[in-house]
């Protein structure tokens, strides 16, 4: 048993630890969960501070559209949940985004502040401002500090602004920045102290430019259309700051992404597609890409970062706990391409279309099918070499014009039908700072309706249309029916022939208009009497012939049957000649 003593020891403990510890804490306030607004979590911790506690006000993924005001604040942090992905922006025009007066230990890091004439306007205050992302656009000034100011201006980038920072007082640092296409990054430039191992690029006017800076040097940021200021490989921002990166513990970036308050996030992963490949594999699969991200913390040839894939089928969205095949998420390593095989196409059980019929038009092959029962949609796949062509979803329909194809070619037609299954996927991108390491937000998401099994393969060849004259709907040619199908490569030959010869001219024009006339019945008369068909081909076979050597034979070929019909013709010619001119003997002069 417990005795009372003890109880009372452990109590005492228990009192004495509450009373110590919650020195080393936080009181932490979310947004929007615990406050709507951003300006509502700053007054609740203004009008109720505790001073023995530091108070943080963290700020969620989003666009936050306020007039931010901090009077008096003390021990207040506020940090956004990513840099690139924390949007702050100016109410009215005219206004300061943030505006801290008469504040201490005040710090405010990991924001994009854009969309404004006033990013930050310091009055009177101690701040840190560390790890921003500042592009207010040619007319808006990023920060302006006062001359009773003193603030720590560190690891932050900014990008296309009028002026990057205003300071009233030398006694505002200004450290590891990264100023680019500013008109001005520093001013004025009668304040020069406290300036140091900043990266100046492409600025109207650097201004103060100080010590151990990098000076008209690219930074290489990954995209600056998309706002990824995260730095390439080989950039001159990279280990040339001062201090140590929280992210690595290696000597510190220059920017947003370096120094103590480093944003950690890797940039969201970017154009995500997804495409049946359950033909090219034999199973029910899908092929996911992306753009690599070229953050150098993921490109590194060493030591390069990857890529988590995230899938599932049972709802949209995070955790994406897929186990239909592999079990989600799954670490693919450093490429921009996985598929995943084996995947369940239907909870229902459904019928697998039937191709009725292929017709041909310029560059067009119309395709008809037998309706699925269940089906919600249909999936075409297409191809060259099996099915090279991304599948497309044609939606519920049983007929489809495949359009853009290449005369002349004959293309791989196969249709699944579709069930509303359906699959989720997300990638996200990792560093090499862990195993894995610093892991981005989940890209947005890609949903995917996994088919039937396909059709049985039929094959279509589209073929110019005709300008003069038509073929009439019923009925078809005469080759057609000998050869027994439209593809038949005697009558692909006979084709050409046709376009590329005989309509060409008016005689030839006037030949192809009496065969068109007349061609379907003898068509027709063929097909029911099969016998004809070997002796059709028989008597074909001449004009195959030289359609032969006028499209497929090499050019020697060509040559050699040339010469082989100049000299024929010559020897007739002469054969003809020379009898003409033999002398003329009567059989009367014969007996005589």
């Amino acid at each position: 048993m417990v005795c009372v003593a003890h109880l009372r020891s452990f109590f005492a403990f228990a009192a004495l630890a509450l009373a110590y510890f919650p020195h080393c804490w936080a009181v932490t306030v979310s947004v929007p969960d615990d406050y709507e607004t951003i300006q509502a979590a700053i007054i609740a911790i203004e009008d109720d501070p505790d001073p023995d506690f530091d108070n943080v006000i963290e700020v969620a993924r989003g666009v936050y559209r306020e007039t931010l005001t901090m009077t008096g604040g003390d021990a207040i942090t506020i940090v956004g949940e990513e840099a690139a992905a924390t949007f702050l922006e100016a109410e009215n025009e005219g206004e300061a985004i943030l505006s801290i007066k008469d504040a201490s230990d005040v710090i405010v890091r990991n924001f994009t502040f854009r969309n404004g004439s006033l990013g930050i306007d310091l009055n009177n205050s101690d701040v840190i401002i560390g790890s921003n992302i500042f592009r207010l656009g040619n007319n808006g000034n990023a920060i302006n500090s006062d001359a009773l100011t003193n603030a720590d201006i560190i690891n932050n980038t900014f990008y296309d602004n009028n002026i990057a920072v205003s300071r009233g007082d030398e006694a505002t640092e200004i450290r590891n920045n990264i100023f680019d296409n500013n008109n001005v990054a520093i001013s004025p430039d009668t304040l020069i102290g406290l300036v140091s191992y900043n990266c100046f690029n492409g600025n109207g006017d650097d201004g103060v430019v100080g010590i151990s800076a990098v000076s008209n040097e690219d930074p290489l940021f990954v995209n600056i259309s998309l706002g990824d200021f995260h730095l390439k490989e080989n950039s001159p921002c990279i280990d040339n700051g001062d201090g140590t990166d929280f992210i690595d513990d290696t000597t510190a970036d220059m920017g947003a992404y370096g120094g103590d308050y480093a944003d950690v996030f890797p940039f969201k992963v970017q154009n995500v597609a997804v495409i049946d490949a359950s033909a090219s594999e034999n199973t029910p699969s899908v092929t996911i890409s992306w753009s690599a991200n070229e953050s150098y913390r993921i490109t590194n040839s060493m030591n390069p970062g990857g890529y988590m894939l995230h899938y599932d089928s049972d709802q949209s969205g995070p955790p994406y706990d897929g186990d239909d095949a592999l079990f989600s998420p799954i670490d693919v390593g450093n490429v921009t391409a996985y598929t995943i095989k084996d995947l369940t196409r239907e909870s229902i059980d459904l019928s697998v279309p039937v191709i009725n019929s292929i017709t041909v038009s310029n560059q067009t092959l119309n395709i008809s099918w037998s309706a699925a029962p269940s089906a919600t949609g249909y999936r075409l796949f297409y191809g060259v070499n099996d099915f090279d062509g991304k599948p497309i979803d044609v939606g519920d329909v049983t007929a489809y014009g495949l359009s853009g194809l290449t005369n002349g070619v004959t293309y791989n037609i196969a249709v699944s039908a579709l069930y509303q299954k359906t699959y989720y996927f997300s990638v996200t991108a990792y560093d090499n700072t862990e195993d894995p390491g610093h892991t981005s937000d989940y890209s947005d998401e890609k949903s995917f309706i996994m088919g039937s099994e396909l059709s049985a393969v039929m094959t279509g060849t589209p073929e110019a249309v005709m300008p003069f004259p038509l073929l009439p709907d019923e009925g078809c040619f005469i080759a057609t029916a000998a050869f027994g199908y439209y593809d038949a490569p005697q009558v692909q030959l006979l084709r050409d022939f046709r376009d590329r010869y005989l309509l060409s001219h008016s005689p030839g024009r006037w030949f192809v208009k009496q065969y068109y006339t007349y061609g379907p019945k003898a068509a027709r008369y063929i097909n029911l009497h099969p016998e004809w068909k070997p002796a059709v081909r028989v008597a074909l076979l001449p004009l195959i012939a030289v359609a032969w050597v006028l499209f497929e034979a090499s050019w020697f070929v060509q040559a050699v049957i040339g010469m082989m019909g100049l000299m024929m013709f010559s020897a007739l010619y002469l054969w003809r000649k020379k009898r003409a001119s033999a002398p003329i003997i009567h059989a009367r002069e014969v007996f005589s």
